[in-house]
């Protein structure tokens, strides 16, 4: 037996790799690379020709249109956040007034949903990234009263009924101009 090297270190002699070892780790070794590389083939042919899809735009730069057939935000899905603020116009104030105010936050809405600051902006870098922001507009009936239009008035633009759950202070209810402000940031 001095053909056979001596076990060192309590590694045994009938450990060392054998030739029939070293085929059979083989052949399972290009058996499983042969499986591996079918299924890639697989992947890769349900793949579709041609270019790959769009990256959609990252949040922040997302503009919603201001003009169009609706106002922004009426047929829009809906965005992450949202803010309702109720106006009510000041006594004496008349047709002139009314539409110095509209154009001034009409003009201002327009511009900030594109990601450009309002005209007297003093911190215009916080427009920059619009996120999908929509401006709407709503008119109460005082609105309407004010700018002497009562007349042109829908009937479904008319106070609101209380629900039995409801526990409204008049101070807060109804409101002559509503504006709802949505993005998703």
């Amino acid at each position: 037996m001095a053909d056979r090297p001596e076990s060192t270190g309590g590694t045994s002699v009938d450990a060392a790799v054998s030739r029939r070892r070293l085929l059979t780790g083989g052949a399972f070794a290009i058996g499983g690379a042969a499986l591996a590389g079918a299924g890639a083939a697989s992947v890769l042919r349900s793949q579709p020709d041609g270019p790959a899809p769009k990256a959609p735009a990252p949040t922040g730069t997302m503009t919603v249109p201001f003009y169009g057939v609706h106002q922004a935000g009426v047929e829009t899905p809906p965005q992450a956040n949202a803010a309702f603020v109720a106006f009510d116009l000041l006594v004496g104030n008349d047709r002139d007034a009314v539409i110095r105010l509209m154009r001034m936050l009409t003009d201002d809405a327009a511009r900030l949903t594109q990601g450009r600051p309002a005209l007297a902006d003093t911190e215009p870098e916080l427009a920059h990234l619009p996120s999908g922001l929509t401006v709407t507009f709503g008119f109460g009936p005082g609105l309407f009263r004010a700018a002497g239009v009562e007349d042109r008035r829908p009937p479904s633009v008319a106070p609101l009924p209380s629900f039995a759950i409801d526990k409204l202070d008049p101070r807060w209810t109804g409101g002559d101009l509503l504006v709802q402000i949505c993005a998703d940031d």
